[in-house]
Parts: structure tokens; C-alpha cells; sequence
């Protein structure tokens, strides 16, 4: 990769990062104004601050991003549970950043040792287990809500019926009284 390339990407993924943590601000404010949560303001800070911290190339963004995409789970799991559906919402988007921001052309220019390029792994795999965790709780709540498993129905065998007639058209027809809208 060119150096250009070394500057681009943490540049690119800052200023992401930023606008997402500024909608969360915004929006957060607006939330709270209107008697909801005072969580998303305390999230838009936080990603916002590690937004302007990662286009500036500093280490400390990629935790922060982390510190408070840990704080968005708490909150989370608090507030609605292990519910897959209602957990992605609230966090699939900033995991699925988090993973972005834990890749090697991200991480590489901004973090100079290698030993601690691969603690800032560790946040990729937070990253990946949460979003892991959020599929499958939603597919257990699916599971337990509109799944309903029902025993086959069972059928009579085919060697009691008579056999099948041919009309004059060359259709196929059953005898009345083997057509049945009940379960045999």
C-alpha cells in the first residue's frame, strides 16, 4: 500500500465515525428534549470524540470506540433484554463500524507497534461476537414466537383408494368421495 493509501483510510474512517456520533448527538438531543433516553447523547459524545480522535490518527479513538460501543450493550441489554429484534437496532450499526474500524489498513496507520495492533484485534473480536450474539438471540426469539411445530397429519394409504377414472377430455379426476378438505 502507498503511504497516500496509510493516510486515507483512518482519515475516511474518522470522519464516518464523526457524523455518525454527531447523528446520534443531534438526534439523541432530540430525543431527550422530548422525555426519551439521555443514552444516545452520552453515545454521540463518545463516537464523536473518537471520530475527530481517529481522523487526527490517534490511538485513543479506537478505544474510546470501543469503551462506548461497550456502554451502547449495557444500556442495551438493560433496557430491552436478550430480544434479538429489538437489540439489532440499537446495535448492529456500531458493531458492524466497530469491525470496519478493527481492520488492519485502519488500525496499521494509526497504532506504530505490532503487539498492540493485535490488542486492538481483541475489539474486532468483541465487534464480531456481538453482532453473532445479536442474530442469534433474534433468531431464538424468533424461534419461540411464530414457530409453531406441528405433527404431520397422517394420511391413509393409497392402495385403499380406487383406482383413478379418465373422463372423454383426457383430465385426470379423483372420485368424489376421496376429495376431502379435512385432514384424513
Amino acid at each position: 500500500m502507498s503511504t497516500s493509501s496509510f493516510r486515507f483510510w483512518p482519515a475516511l474512517t474518522g470522519v464516518v465515525v464523526g457524523v455518525f456520533g454527531l447523528a446520534y448527538l443531534i438526534l439523541g438531543a432530540w430525543l431527550a428534549i422530548s422525555g426519551g433516553t439521555p443514552w444516545y447523547l452520552l453515545f454521540g459524545g463518545g463516537f464523536l470524540i473518537s471520530g475527530i480522535a481517529l481522523f487526527r490518527r490517534r490511538q485513543t479513538g479506537i478505544w474510546l470506540y470501543l469503551v462506548t460501543f461497550l456502554m451502547c450493550v449495557t444500556w442495551a441489554l438493560t433496557e430491552v433484554g436478550l430480544d434479538g429484534w429489538q437489540l439489532m437496532p440499537r446495535l448492529l450499526a456500531p458493531a458492524v463500524l466497530g469491525v470496519w474500524l478493527s481492520l488492519p489498513w485502519v488500525v496499521r496507520p494509526i497504532v506504530a507497534a505490532p503487539s498492540r495492533r493485535r490488542s486492538a484485534a481483541v475489539g474486532g473480536v468483541i465487534y464480531v461476537i456481538a453482532i453473532a450474539g445479536i442474530m442469534y438471540s433474534g433468531w431464538q426469539v424468533t424461534d419461540a414466537r411464530f414457530v409453531q411445530h406441528q405433527p404431520f397429519l397422517r394420511c391413509k394409504p393409497l392402495h385403499n383408494r380406487p383406482l383413478l377414472q379418465r373422463r372423454m377430455s383426457g383430465n385426470i379426476m379423483a372420485a368424489t368421495r376421496q376429495v376431502s378438505v379435512f385432514p384424513l
